[in-house]
């Protein structure tokens, strides 16, 4: 079991890749031992394909599992450990079948990713749905932007492919399994770029994590990495994930992001919370008009004309954007709290957005880095400091100009602050 061990040292540092490969190297000495065993010498014979079953599921293999439980009956096992086979057969009985061979459904060239959803430890519990749906989800999202689109370079503006997206191909029985295919034709070179950024992936949510190199991209990444792990952690679970060209059989990548521990879950959502993204800085400097995009959008359905505002076309999406940082739009969608922003004073308008900037990603990371419980004890003048040693992708003209930002909605929730 000694390769074993070293794939459960793998998985405590994090070290993905290596501990995949390691519960693999596993799984087949295992089974070449079991196999080895001669069908009288008991309890050796069924404590080995009991076993090398265990490490089957475990690597997520549930059809080879129930395989090496059979084998393990057909002999003489004691009673002990036939029923502790039996018991592990019925523990998993929720586990579907593998995944089809996409080979015979999907061209030669096609990138193919398959995700599993596994208990990180034996369990009678089955796994909730909404955990699934929302694993899944993540997932997803964390890895298409590493997709890229179908440009080719030098393609024109006007012949830019679309996007690269994750496509369903197959899902195992009940959605615990997915297989996805990634859209599009790529170059071999793409292909085998892709399934190298599986590795990057880990490598990201692993303790050595270089503050001075992240990248807008990075922490977005980030970001949705640690909301995986956040959810592995709370519901005992851990997704497998293996990626591979179909017609290209001589590499596989296997990746098994686990449940970590506490420790390095606050520290990657500490280095999340050290730093803001430009996105989430405001650039709309009157807050008034913010109010005013929010009330006319509420009585449209549309966003107002630049004119209605006093503002010039490019500026809309300033406005747009500090309405979404402040809580009032959600993936394009007014959020309940606009009803109140409609029909209240300016007083009572600026009271409740100066709640939500204080808990926004931007105002909330001013707070801690001045070391203040409100806004109201926040230096103004502080502004700029803080944006150049906590904002990711903003350039030192774009800092003073969002500084100025931040100065302005600062001066007008003065006239609320107590």
């Amino acid at each position: 079991m000694a390769t074993y061990d070293l794939y459960e040292l793998h998985q405590r540092r994090g070290q993905h890749a290596e501990a995949s490969r390691a519960l693999h190297e596993s799984l087949r000495l295992e089974i070449e031992a079991a196999k080895g065993a001669p069908r009288n010498l008991e309890p050796t014979r069924s404590v080995l394909f009991r076993s090398a079953a265990s490490i089957a599921l475990e690597a997520g293999q549930p059809a080879q599992a129930r395989h090496l439980i059979a084998e393990g009956l057909r002999g003489q096992p004691p009673a002990p450990i036939k029923e502790e086979l039996i018991d592990l057969l019925d523990q998993h009985s929720y586990v579907h079948d593998e995944l089809a061979d996409p080979a015979r459904l999907l061209s030669p060239g096609t990138v193919v990713q398959q995700i599993a959803i596994r208990h990180s430890a034996p369990t009678r519990t089955a796994i909730a749905m909404s955990a699934i749906s929302e694993i899944q989800d993540i997932w997803v999202r964390c890895f298409t932007p590493l997709l890229g689109s179908g440009d080719k370079p030098g393609d024109k503006k006007s012949e830019l492919g679309p996007p690269r997206q994750l496509e369903p191909v197959h899902a195992a029985v009940g959605s615990f399994a997915l297989q996805l295919k990634v859209s599009g034709e790529l170059a071999p070179s793409e292909r085998q770029h892709l399934l190298g950024s599986l590795d990057q992936l880990g490598d990201l949510t692993r303790e050595g994590i270089d503050r001075a190199k992240l990248s807008i991209e990075t922490l977005d990444r980030l970001r949705e990495l640690t909301s995986l792990l956040d959810i592995l952690y709370r519901e005992r679970v851990r997704l497998d994930v293996e990626m591979f060209v179909v017609g290209e059989d001589e590499r596989r990548v296997h990746a098994t992001f686990a449940p970590t521990s506490p420790e390095l879950l606050r520290r990657l959502q500490q280095l999340l919370s050290d730093h803001v993204v430009s996105a989430d800085i405001p650039q709309a400097n009157d807050i008034d008009k913010v109010f005013d995009l929010v009330t006319q959008l509420r009585a449209t359905g549309e966003l107002p004309a630049p004119e209605s505002l006093g503002i010039v076309a490019r500026q809309v999406n300033y406005y747009r954007r500090a309405a979404e940082i402040l809580g009032y739009l959600r993936d394009g969608v007014l959020t309940p709290a606009t009803s109140l922003i409609a029909t209240a004073s300016r007083d009572v308008r600026l009271r409740h957005a100066l709640s939500r900037f204080e808990a926004s990603e931007v105002g909330n990371a001013w707070l801690r880095w001045a070391e203040c419980s409100r806004l109201h004890d926040v230096d103004p003048t502080s502004a700029e400091r803080f944006l150049l040693e906590i904002s990711v992708g903003l350039s030192p003209a774009t800092i003073k100009r969002r500084a100025k930002t931040l100065r302005a909605w600062h001066s007008a929730f003065e006239a609320v602050f107590e």
